[in-house]
């Protein structure tokens, strides 16, 4: 029990009070916690300055946030009043960018933002684009279709001056080209393809009816012949069209060229596209050079003449080499076949502005119509009808238009360029045409009695001296033009004739002999030895 009592003393003893000690090591290092304190406090002042600025500004943030919500709000309301694909696509994606920024917030300053909202915007939108996405596809479609009309009426507004007149030189344009390029075609063919095979089978049936009813009346007979004819038509449609197409081919092989070129229209479309196969072939319009001269020896024949050159040779030669520049085998008869084609529907043009001057665009639609139609012009400016025709009225309206358009120029260097246009292209009228004299005196003619008209009601002013009156009047200007329209109009006729004379053996008038040979010829060849011998 003693042994007991001892180890009990002795375990007392060893019982430490730990409370103590630390009170102890607290109280040692007392001193230097209270100036670490000190520090922290400010520390912790500082941060928690910082804290509140920072959640003064998340609350701005948050403020925003809901503003954005709400705009998010207004967003999805105008993408269910009225939703488009291209604004769904953009909604969701400034969404998406919008949830990521909130995120990224979250995770570092902890708000906690409800995101149930912005979960059902999409929602709804996913639900609106499900649910109306073959809508939006055919708006879309419409939307690519449609014609905003309020744009076609601004451009129409702005540019009615230039659509109006050139829808309407197309529509005359078109009536001119599709009348004119029949010929090329051959559609009679089709006509009497089909009357030839029609009466072909209509033989054949009258032929069986004669043989059953020989004794029937022929009105009878005729009847029976109409009625079987139509049962047959009816029963081989498709056999019987094809004889029709075939005996139609046939017809046009007869009339083109081995080529598969209409043949030309006229004897004088000939004597053009023979010179101008000489000046392809042979670089020159003549057949042989005699005497240093080109000579034509297909006219008068035996004797010949001088080759003859003009405008309408060259064009035609020159539209060739540019055809044959895309298509290397093409026909110089296919070429000249579409000159009158080309020209009438380049007179469609002046006509138009000509006519436009005094009735507006209808007055011109009507005008240029008329010219692309009128069946006198329309006979001798078809497709293969390749003379001289069409100049005579393309040049004219040109030149008129050209004319009037200087007139009426307000500005001086317009009216001089305009004016010695003019006499250029009467220059050109003169190579393509010997009767090109009578537009010329026609302009001539119409300024003098302009200017005697002007004088006659400004004769006040003449009282003021001759000088006076013309260089303080309107009257300079027309003076002007008169001047510079005879000067040009001479030097392009000079110009153009003296070309036409170079390239040209003058002609040269037929003596007694001559032209007895020429008329004997026709009647009698072997008579051309003997003349011939008499004259060496």
């Amino acid at each position: 029990m003693v042994e007991e009592d001892k180890e009990k003393e002795d375990d007392e003893e060893l019982d430490i009070d730990f409370s103590k000690i630390k009170k102890f090591f607290k109280n040692l290092f007392k001193e230097d916690k209270e100036e670490e304190k000190k520090e922290l406090k400010k520390e912790i002042k500082e941060v928690d300055k910082e804290l509140k600025e920072d959640i003064k500004e998340k609350k701005e943030d948050l403020k925003e946030i809901k503003e954005e919500e709400k705009e998010i709000k207004e967003i999805k309301q105008d993408i269910e009043d009225k939703p488009s694909q291209k604004e769904l696509k953009k909604a969701k994606k400034d969404l998406k960018e919008l949830k990521e920024d909130i995120e990224e917030e979250k995770d570092e300053e902890d708000i906690s933002i409800d995101f149930s909202k912005i979960k059902g915007v999409f929602k709804n939108l996913g639900k609106s684009l499900k649910e109306k996405s073959k809508e939006e596809k055919a708006k879309e479609d419409e939307e690519e279709i449609s014609f905003d009309i309020a744009k076609a009426k601004t451009f129409y507004t702005k540019y009615n001056r230039y659509i109006i007149p050139i829808l309407f030189i197309l529509i005359a344009g078109f009536l001119s080209v599709y009348l004119r390029v029949m010929p090329a075609y051959l559609p009679i063919t089709d006509n009497w393809a089909e009357n030839t095979v029609y009466n072909s089978i209509r033989s054949q049936v009258r032929g069986e009816i004669n043989q059953q009813y020989p004794n029937l009346p022929d009105t009878n007979k005729n009847a029976l012949v109409e009625a079987e004819f139509k049962k047959i038509l009816k029963s081989q449609k498709g056999p019987i069209q094809q004889q029709v197409d075939s005996t139609s081919q046939f017809f046009k092989s007869h009339l083109k060229n081995e080529k598969g070129t209409t043949y030309l229209l006229a004897i004088d479309p000939y004597y053009w596209y023979r010179y101008s196969r000489n000046v392809v072939e042979k670089g020159t319009t003549a057949d042989i050079i005699k005497e240093g001269k080109p000579w034509d020896n297909h006219m008068l024949a035996p004797l010949g003449r001088g080759a003859d050159s003009n405008f309408h040779i060259y064009f035609e030669v020159f539209l060739y080499k540019i055809s044959s520049f895309f298509n290397r085998d093409i026909d110089l008869m296919k070429v000249v076949f579409y000159i009158p084609v080309i020209i009438s529907l380049l007179s469609v043009i002046p006509t138009f502005f000509i006519a436009r001057r005094m009735g507006g665009n209808l007055g011109g639609l009507i005008a240029a119509v008329m010219v692309a139609i009128h069946p006198t012009l329309l006979g001798r400016t078809a497709g293969g009808f390749s003379d001289t025709d069409a100049y005579n009225v393309f040049f004219p309206l040109l030149i008129t238009w050209l004319f009037l358009e200087a007139f009426e120029s307000k500005n001086l260097k317009n009216k001089i360029f305009l004016a010695s246009l003019t006499g250029f292209f009467v220059g050109l009228f003169s190579f393509s045409w010997m009767g090109w004299w009578y537009i010329f005196d026609f302009i001539i003619a119409s300024l003098l009695f302009y200017i005697i008209y002007f004088t006659l009601v400004h004769r006040d002013q003449l009282k003021k001296g001759i000088s006076h009156f013309i260089f303080n009047t309107p009257l300079k200007n027309t003076l002007l033009l008169l001047i510079v329209f005879i000067v040009t109009s001479g030097i392009f006729v000079s110009m153009f004739t003296g070309f036409w004379n170079f390239r040209t053996a003058p002609m040269q008038p037929l003596t007694f002999t001559q032209m007895k040979v020429v008329g004997v010829a026709k009647i009698s060849p072997n008579v051309l030895t003997t003349v011939a011998e008499q004259n060496e």
